[in-house]
């Protein structure tokens, strides 16, 4: 597959991402200011001041003594890190007026979505060593009608989407190579997210399982010995991080960090859910919700070449394969991502799956795989067809999403025009 993209289009693959990057980053900055305001925004924006005033205090006095916040429930089951960097911006910039503080929100997470998209595009590039492959990545991410609308507007779940997406990439590095460095890059990574959501412990979790596999390969004593002291290293500057970067954790880490985790896994109460044609109140949710929910708001064709991805996957375990160990290794930390988390939150989500859009990358990869694994197994006739079938679904997508934003335009134009 990336020898025909290298060999037919007649452009170097970073003129290409260059010109997709810069378009996406044109688009990006001139529909910011057209998104409205979700439910969860006030909430948020006070979130983030309640912890960025405490934070102020604490580090004007130099005292710990300062009294906590009277925190919520809001406070129990998100982390601070952004919230607080976002109240940091508005302070700096001195936005008093909630339109201009909800704009530099917009315009914040839209641009740490094109960072992510950045990573992603590096994430491709290293697993399938084709810049054109990781190009067309970075399109299915950024044409995702679900995932584009939230990265204007969504400041918990997009940024942690964007951590995950940059963890997974600094955990392959420290994966190849165990340095400092790669430590200490993979350390900060896995703190922001913890301190997003407590979910992100899942890619700490990941990073002890992985290492570990890596571990037993190793072939000498003296290599397993390096290995260990950089993980040693990870994890403690892991814990230093994800406590600095918590202002709830800094009088009692252990204690509190209980406090976070029993109210995670005890967490009960949300609005109810009307689905299939039935109500359901929260705790009580069934386990398929996520499962319906993902294909009916995901592009078909990305569903498609998903299901070619997971055959690839499976088929590459059995018989005289010949991919390469890093590429299994790969393999299974990219399903390792997408359905653990199903798992752990089958029955704990509500208002559609933005509580684990962190796993759609990863559909996106695996979708990849399928694409390249049908393209090598398929004759010309059914290449023409994969080609076909790929670009209609890119325009098709495209279409939808633009259809969708002149349509949302067209409602608020006159009521926004009164205002003024």
């Amino acid at each position: 597959m990336k020898d025909f993209l290298k060999t037919q289009l007649r452009i170097r693959p970073w003129v290409a991402t260059g010109v997709f990057f810069l378009i996406f980053l044109g688009i990006g900055l001139a529909a910011f200011q057209d998104y409205g305001v979700h439910w969860d925004e006030y909430n948020n924006q006070k979130f983030g001041r309640r912890w960025a005033d405490y934070s102020a205090t604490v580090l004007r006095t130099g005292s710990l003594d300062t009294p906590l916040p009277k925190y919520k429930r809001h406070d129990l089951t998100h982390g601070p890190a952004f919230e607080v960097f976002l109240s940091a911006v508005a302070d700096l910039f001195k936005l008093k007026d909630s339109r201009d503080v909800i704009l530099m929100r917009h315009l914040c997470v839209f641009l740490l979505f094109y960072i992510g998209v950045g990573f992603f595009y590096l994430l491709c590039r290293k697993h399938f060593q084709s810049s054109w492959l990781a190009l067309l990545g970075c399109i299915f991410l950024v044409l995702s009608q679900r995932i584009f609308a939230d990265a204007f507007y969504n400041s918990v779940d997009i940024p942690f989407l964007v951590f995950f997406i940059i963890g997974i990439f600094t955990l392959l590095n420290f994966l190849d190579k165990k340095t400092f460095l790669t430590a200490a890059a993979h350390a900060l990574v896995c703190a922001i997210l913890m301190n997003i959501r407590l979910m992100g412990l899942f890619l700490s979790f990941l990073s002890i399982i992985f290492f570990g596999l890596e571990v037993t390969r190793m072939p000498s004593v003296s290599d397993k010995m390096a290995g260990l002291r950089a993980f040693v290293g990870w994890l403690l500057l892991f814990g230093i991080l994800a406590v600095l970067f918590n202002p709830f954790l800094w009088t009692d880490p252990f204690g509190r960090l209980s406090v976070l985790v029993s109210s995670a896994v005890n967490f009960n109460k949300g609005p109810g859910v009307h689905y299939l044609g039935t109500h359901f109140t929260f705790g009580k949710m069934p386990w398929h919700y996520a499962l319906v929910w993902i294909p009916v708001s995901t592009p078909i064709m990305y569903e498609f070449l998903f299901l070619g991805g997971m055959t690839a996957t499976v088929m590459s375990f059995f018989g005289s394969s010949t991919v390469s160990y890093v590429a299994k290794r790969n393999s299974i930390l990219f399903l390792s991502c997408f359905f653990l988390p199903l798992v752990v939150a089958a029955g704990k989500i509500y208002n559609g799956w933005r509580h684990i859009y962190f796993i759609y990358p990863f559909l996106l990869v695996l979708a990849i795989i399928g694409l390249q694994y049908m393209w090598e197994k398929s004759r010309l006739v059914v290449r023409a067809m994969l080609i076909i079938g790929v670009v209609f679904g890119l325009l098709d997508t495209a279409f939808f999403i633009l259809s969708v934003f002149v349509a949302m335009i067209r409602i608020i134009e006159i009521p926004v025009k009164n205002l003024r």
